[in-house]
């Protein structure tokens, strides 16, 4: 029997070689979380994985070895947060911009992007709120509340700028006459100002994006954008109807059809003239 005085010496040997082991073992564990923590991108991504190893039970030395991690990945995250504001400030006076956005929606939505980056980290450290607590959980969070504040300042900025002009830029473009015409081709053609559709544009994305109030008379343009398309689509079979008939006309035709012609003109004239 193991239990038996004379086994005694055996014993210690076999738990002697078995304390190597787990100490063997201990040491692999945390060369394993240093090599795993060095191979990865980010501090969400780190913490997450050390979350994964708090869930299980561990020995003294490896707990001891996950919480100095825990500093390191909220020190990490300071450096990451850091690089956020650096890219920001960068490329804030000519963000890079989705072709599919508008200008001032797209620079709210870049800025967007990074404070987003910076506080999705933040969200899974509040699972554990000692964390941030810590002297380097406390510096982490200033540089995050202060990269916040400064991407919503130029959010408001860019709201500002757009909004400065906005409204008399739309009633300006409203104001413009419907049909242009092109005395030296004898054609006419919409004119519905790619202005008025960047506006509407703006507008929409805008309102999307929430946290901004846009002004009546701006959100009132764009809630009629189908309506206008519309308008514009029908002038536009309607016109070009007009310029395929008459520009195929030879001059004998032309004077042929001069009343006719005149009459058409007249019927077009009220296009060229403001409306509103």
């Amino acid at each position: 029997s193991i239990f038996d005085e004379f086994q005694e010496p055996h014993w210690d040997s076999l738990f002697s070689k078995f304390k190597e082991k787990v100490t063997l073992i201990e040491q692999q564990a945390i060369e394993f979380l240093n090599r795993a923590f060095q191979n990865l991108r980010s501090a969400e991504g780190a913490f997450k994985l050390l979350q994964n190893f708090k869930n299980i039970e561990s020995r003294a030395a490896i707990n001891k070895k996950m919480a100095e991690k825990f500093s390191d990945i909220l020190t990490r995250y300071g450096h990451e947060v850091r690089q956020f504001q650096e890219i920001f400030r960068k490329n804030k006076e000519c963000p890079p911009i989705s072709k599919s956005c508008p200008p001032t929606a797209g620079a709210i939505i870049w800025a967007r992007s990074i404070f987003h980056r910076a506080k999705r980290p933040v969200l899974s450290f509040k699972t554990m709120p000692h964390l941030l607590q810590q002297p380097e959980g406390q510096f982490a969070c200033k540089e995050y509340v202060e990269l916040g504040k400064e991407i919503l300042e130029y959010e408001q900025r860019q709201f500002e700028a757009f909004q400065t002009t906005a409204v008399d830029l739309a009633v300006q473009l409203l104001k413009n006459n419907i049909l242009v015409y092109d005395s030296k081709k004898n054609t006419y053609a919409v004119n519905f100002a790619k202005e008025l559709q960047l506006l509407i544009r703006e507008a929409k994305y805008l309102d999307q994006l929430g946290g901004f109030e846009l002004p009546h008379t701006v959100l009132n343009v764009a809630l009629q954008q189908d309506k206008y398309m519309k308008y514009v689509e029908q002038l536009e079979l309607l016109i070009d109807s007009y310029n395929s008939a008459v520009g195929d006309l030879t001059l004998v035709q032309q004077k042929l059809l001069h009343k006719q012609i005149v009459e058409l003109d007249k019927c077009l004239s009220p296009g060229l003239s403001p409306l509103n």
